[in-house]
């Protein structure tokens, strides 16, 4: 009802999307948390600096301490991540190369100060498949594999927007796809691509494909890293690890350290986006004085949330994770990113 209120808003005018000089691409979900949004912005971020493409991520900075204004230029120096956000602060970290803008009015910010964000051809707007306050060229949606779709929308389900919203959608991007059976996999993809149709052109969209490319990835461990000193690492087999994040669903995380073969001996879940308090790290604490070796297993979302942790003398290893991709997923995705590249200028 709310997006329907909002999109009829958008069609009479009444508010009209910011444009930016620049192809713009937006990642989002229509589901609560834990589809990997952010994973999948540092993705495109990565290969955009492979392709020595200029790009700006825009990002709202959910749960940041500050309301201000914060541009930061490729190499600049990160603040702390209760200034930035979890988020935009892990993916600004991964990829230094990028420029990062982090403001609730993102999009109007941008356009304001453009000419001090290094002419960028590419722009990459974080969680905002509903930021209809920016014109965009393309949209990725993340659905994770283990939710149903076809559930009712906030407040009386978990979704955002009903599956209609993929009509909108360039590229589908389900993850998690292990985690259900593969005939519960093949009618999820099925699902979505008849969602699909017909094909929506919002006024907040400069172009729409006339099909939709859908994909299907699982989490695997790219490696792991020490928290503090970001220098890759190989977890001891003998040490025994204390498990701890706080992140929307750390069923996955959990699955991924056992088929890493890591002796967890404890797990300890605190809320997404949590910040540790003196009774959080005291309790951390007790609990790795009981193990050999006693290490942290964290992800790379936490470790700009718990970095004074680590910085007073607690080991702690992040589990560092990519996407692989099912089928012709490569081949899929590679056909997507030629488009963003054209469409961005910068096609060879």
């Amino acid at each position: 009802m709310i997006a329907g209120l909002r999109e009829w808003v958008y069609r009479k005018k009444l508010l009209r999307p910011v444009e930016l000089p620049a192809f713009t691409l937006s990642v989002g979900n229509i589901s609560m948390g834990g589809t990997g949004k952010s994973a999948f912005v540092m993705l495109l971020a990565e290969w955009a600096a492979r392709k020595r493409i200029p790009v700006l991520v825009l990002s709202r900075g959910y749960k940041r301490k500050s309301a201000a204004l914060t541009i930061l230029g490729p190499g600049e120096t990160l603040p702390d991540a209760a200034e930035l956000g979890d988020e935009p602060w892990m993916i600004k970290s991964r990829v230094p190369a990028v420029t990062l803008v982090v403001h609730a009015d993102r999009a109007r910010k941008a356009r304001r100060h453009w000419d001090e964000l290094g002419e960028p051809k590419l722009v990459i707007l974080d969680d905002a498949f509903q930021h209809w306050r920016c014109a965009r060229d393309y949209d990725v949606l993340m659905i994770d594999a283990t939710e149903n779709i076809d559930q009712k929308a906030l407040p009386f389900g978990r979704l955002r927007e009903t599956v209609l919203a993929t009509r909108r959608a360039d590229l589908i991007v389900v993850t998690h796809a292990s985690s259900v059976t593969p005939d519960s996999l093949a009618r999820l993809l099925t699902r979505l691509r008849e969602a699909s149709v017909p094909r929506l052109q919002p006024v907040w969209k400069r172009a729409t494909r006339s099909t939709v490319l859908v994909v299907a990835a699982d989490y695997v461990v790219e490696g792991f890293r020490d928290a503090l000193s970001w220098k890759p690492v190989n977890p001891d087999p003998e040490a025994e690890y204390l498990l701890v994040s706080g992140i929307a669903k750390p069923d996955h995380l959990r699955e991924l350290t056992k088929k890493a073969g890591l002796k967890v001996k404890e797990e300890i879940y605190f809320p997404d986006h949590h910040r540790l308090t003196e009774a959080d790290k005291k309790q951390l604490r007790k609990s790795l004085a009981g193990l050999r070796g006693g290490t942290l297993l964290l992800t790379e979302k936490d470790r700009g949330r718990w970095l004074e942790l680590f910085e007073e003398g607690v080991r702690a290893t992040v589990v560092c994770v990519k996407f692989a991709f099912q089928g012709r997923g490569e081949e899929e995705l590679a056909a997507a990113l030629a488009e963003v590249e054209k469409g961005a200028g910068c096609s060879t």
